[in-house]
């Protein structure tokens, strides 16, 4: 039940308070709010302490275990009399799995933030009716809304900020090894800023479907469902229009090298057929830190490739012994080889986008939930 304490209904002189009430009335109001949401708040503690401490650990031992790799020369060695007791100390630093299983769960937080404290906070109370009493004890009802959201948002925002800026920390000695990128395999929605965006959306989500349910249970499954729907657009989707907006378009095969296409020995590794026709979908950025996008040839006549051209030139790497001997092929027979990225510098752009477009989105869902509360019978 959300009420304070009969002193607060008034200010020191008597008058009734508005928004600057006594220290005394906020506390109450704070100590009403753990009580009744301590539950979904000790769990989300606890996942979010059992998180961090998972991604401690493993960064602890990647970055000493990345050390040792980098000091023994052992990055990409074939020498396994010499490297491999490194390799085995820490063998899931060999492949990706870490940093996808780190992802998938930080996109659960926003999720269960929605569904567990979002979603009843509000909505409990017009389900139990206790909302008649708070409303007599001597605040407003935009005022008792208000601080309950904001004293639950603001430390779950911030908390999902710290996770996400660990997990950055814990999965850098993958970027190296490994190609793993900010830019893809989950990481981009999973940073300090989109992650601590994505948990406060969540949360304003869940408030806003249980004022307008005013039922626990129907809020907190449509705030799941349409979380899960949201996240998986955005991931399969979204991301994909974002990322790809406004590219640089670059001609020399270093910069295809520079971007992510890497270099065997029989030359540049082929390309994907889907990298050569449209519609060809995102790879893996490079050390360089840039997302490349797309990549495709192009004839003397300046037309692209596609099909068994592609086929026909691409059969030609296989004559070079490194990437000179192939830029110098592709010269001399006028041939150029076409890259659309996105520089290292623009992260953090399209990272502030996303977190700002979250951050308007919440604040409008605020706004509902403050004219749904103001505006809806008791």
């Amino acid at each position: 039940m959300t009420a304070l304490t009969p002193g607060a209904a008034r200010s020191a002189d008597g008058t009734r308070g508005g928004w600057f009430r006594p220290p005394q009335s906020l506390a109450s109001l704070a100590w009403v709010t753990w009580r009744q949401h301590r539950a979904a708040i000790i769990g989300l503690a606890v996942l979010y302490g059992g998180l961090a401490v998972i991604m401690v650990w493993a960064a602890l031992q990647g970055h000493a275990n990345y050390t040792a790799l980098i000091r023994d020369r052992c990055i990409g060695s074939t020498q396994l009399v010499r490297c491999g007791p490194l390799l085995g100390d820490f063998p899931w630093l060999m492949n990706t799995t870490y940093p996808i299983a780190v992802a998938m769960a930080l996109h659960i937080v926003p999720l269960l933030t929605g569904m567990f404290l979002g979603a009843p906070v509000l909505a409990r109370e017009f389900e139990q009716g206790t909302v008649r009493f708070a409303w007599t004890q001597g605040t407003s009802r935009t005022r008792w809304a208000v601080v309950q959201l904001t004293l639950l948002a603001i430390p779950v925002t911030a908390a999902a900020a710290a996770l996400g800026a660990l997990a950055a920390w814990s999965v850098r000695p993958f970027g190296p090894m490994w190609g793993v990128s900010l830019w893809r395999s989950g990481q981009f929605d999973a940073t300090a800023v989109t992650l601590a965006g994505w948990t406060l959306f969540a949360f304003s989500l869940g408030t806003t479907v249980g004022v307008a349910l005013r039922r626990t249970v129907p809020a907190m499954a449509v705030t799941a469902a349409s979380l899960a729907g949201l996240l998986g657009v955005t991931y399969w989707k979204l991301n994909d229009l974002l990322l790809g907006s406004r590219p640089r378009i670059g001609r020399d095969p270093a910069i295809a090298l520079q971007a992510g296409f890497p270099v065997s020995d029989s030359g540049p590794v082929r390309i994907l057929d889907a990298m050569l026709n449209e519609g060809a979908g995102p790879m893996n950025p490079g050390p360089a830190g840039s997302l490349l996008l797309r990549g495709w040839y192009t004839g003397p006549d300046g037309h692209r490739l596609i099909g068994a051209s592609a086929d026909r030139l691409l059969s030609a790497s296989q004559h070079t012994t490194s990437a000179g001997q192939w830029s110098s092929w592709l010269t001399r027979h006028h041939y150029a080889f076409w890259v659309s990225y996105q520089p290292p510098g623009r992260y953090w752009i399209f990272q502030s986008i996303e977190g700002g477009a979250l951050l308007v989105l919440t604040l409008l869902l605020g706004a509902a939930t403050i004219w749904l509360v103001r505006h809806r019978r008791a």
